[in-house]
């Protein structure tokens, strides 16, 4: 996976500048993700960074710039100097002094550079890529053995947690059964790296554009054209052992933390064999007293995306599997598969309350810099999310089969009808959702892609009066009062 973040914490600003080649010595160099800012001494103890425009006239100091044999660095155009502090020498104080950034590789041999704090920018290396089924999962190749008894373990645990989240926002109940499901599935990880290694070999992006290539790489995300089960649950894993102990802390609704632990519940349990004998075993390596990590903003923001495109495919996945048994006239098989839809974008809603769980002010200062040039190279937006499109397509697909048979499903088969409004309530919900935290988060400034409604806000509401006029039909509301 090519990562490809930036973070912000206090008074520090820390930036991914990507791969580059061995410079000629004493020459600055530009990284592959950052080309407006460049290196120094990268071959030294103490390699720097610094914005590539000299601050007297700005010339490009990857073409003029060059460090001296006393240290220094020198922009060749006009001579001016400045110590490796980034102050200037007596002669150049008319220019200013330069900002220089501690710069290093990571293990992957990625660049990065840190304004102002000696602290490594915050590290993807603990959120491994998931891989996604594009298509539903096959379910033909199960776990089995003992990695089988830990998801089923897991999700036992996680069920539990749903019940006692779901009573209240005293979470003490929860902590026991969470801290079993964040262990289990820390055994489960252990267990199952050759099929993690399976499903990042299976993914393939070449067919995406640069953009959403970009925007999967800020989250961890990529798909298959699809995986079968084991090495599905297997790269799920770590996500999902992060959001068992991100639901201790996450300020989240009783209703949205169960949402998510239930979801966690039932992508493990579709995703193993059947378990004759497996005891619930709550705690193996945690103690009682032992907190479970919490995220930062960034984490939670990338982990809460990653849910959610789990949520959206698993949504997908059960509206295309009601609109096969819709078609071949199996009404009973199309109301439980719809039932399960409602779920997963019940789901899929919480686990957007979850990235945007912080306050404004957290959002603007620490994780839309990440998203924003210079830290990568164009703006992410929601419109690069593919998988909440294939979740939208395959409504939109199953309401084109539905529509023939609207009127006589209302008299002939009710259940089919009811499931079918349950599903698309909850839609309208998941995007009045949207519109209330997008509003919260950032407010009524303009869109980024210039969206003829103006603000973002607007564009979502615009299309939200949109949605409500297409499922008028559908819904037991009258939109003529």
């Amino acid at each position: 996976m090519t990562e490809a973040t930036s973070g912000s914490t206090g008074g520090s600003k820390r930036v991914r500048l990507g791969y580059a080649a061995q410079p000629q010595a004493g020459h600055p160099f530009t990284a592959t993700e950052h080309p407006d800012i460049v290196l120094v001494d990268a071959d030294s103890s103490r390699p720097r960074a610094l914005a590539r425009q000299c601050p007297h006239r700005g010339h490009d100091l990857a073409v003029h710039g060059k460090i001296s044999p006393d240290g220094h660095f020198e922009c060749l155009h006009k001579g001016f100097r400045w110590r490796s502090t980034g102050e200037p020498t007596p002669d150049c104080r008319a220019v200013g002094g330069l900002i220089f950034a501690r710069a290093y590789r990571d293990e992957s041999g990625v660049w990065w550079a840190d304004f102002g704090s000696e602290d490594r920018p915050e590290a993807q290396a603990n959120e491994p890529l998931l891989v996604i089924s594009s298509a539903p999962v096959d379910q033909s190749a199960l776990l089995d053995g003992r990695r089988a008894e830990l998801a089923y373990c897991a999700a036992s645990a996680f069920r539990e947690a749903a019940g006692a989240l779901r009573g209240g926002t005293v979470r003490d109940d929860a902590k026991a059964t969470l801290r079993g499901a964040y262990d289990l599935l820390g055994h489960l990880v252990d267990g199952t790296g050759e099929l993690a290694a399976q499903a990042a070999a299976a993914a393939g992006s070449s067919d995406l554009s640069d953009e959403v290539q970009i925007y999967d790489a800020y989250f961890g995300v990529a798909r298959a054209a699809q995986l079968s089960a084991a090495p599905a649950v297997a790269s799920a894993a770590p996500t999902l052992r992060a959001l068992a102990a991100d639901l201790l802390h996450a300020p989240l609704t009783p209703d949205d933390a169960a949402g998510l632990a239930e979801f966690a519940a039932g992508f493990l349990t579709t995703s193993r064999a059947e378990v004759s004998h497996a005891p619930l075993v709550i705690r193996e390596a945690i103690g009682e007293d032992q907190a479970l990590p919490a995220c930062t903003p960034q984490t939670r923001w990338r982990l809460g995306h990653r849910v959610y495109a789990l949520a959206n495919r698993s949504a997908a996945a059960a509206l295309a599997a009601a609109g096969t048994l819709l078609k071949r006239g199996d009404l009973t098989g199309t109301v439980a598969q719809l039932r399960q839809a409602v779920k997963h974008v019940r789901a899929l809603t919480a686990a957007m309350h979850l990235a945007a769980a912080m306050s404004a002010d957290s959002y603007r200062a620490s994780v839309r810099p990440t998203m924003a040039p210079p830290a990568l190279s164009i703006e992410l937006t929601g419109a690069m999310n593919v998988d909440h499109a294939s979740y939208r397509s395959a409504l939109m697909t199953f309401l084109a089969r539905y529509s023939t048979l609207h009127a006589e499903a209302k008299i002939h088969s009710p259940d089919l009808a009811l499931s079918l409004e349950q599903v698309l309530h909850a839609d309208l919900n998941d995007l009045e959702a949207h519109i209330g935290l997008t509003y919260r988060l950032i407010g009524e400034v303009p869109a980024l892609d210039e969206h003829a409604d103006g603000s973002a806000v607007q564009a979502l509401r615009g299309l939200y009066l949109r949605r409500v006029v297409a499922y008028g039909p559908y819904l037991r509301i009258n939109l003529a009062a």
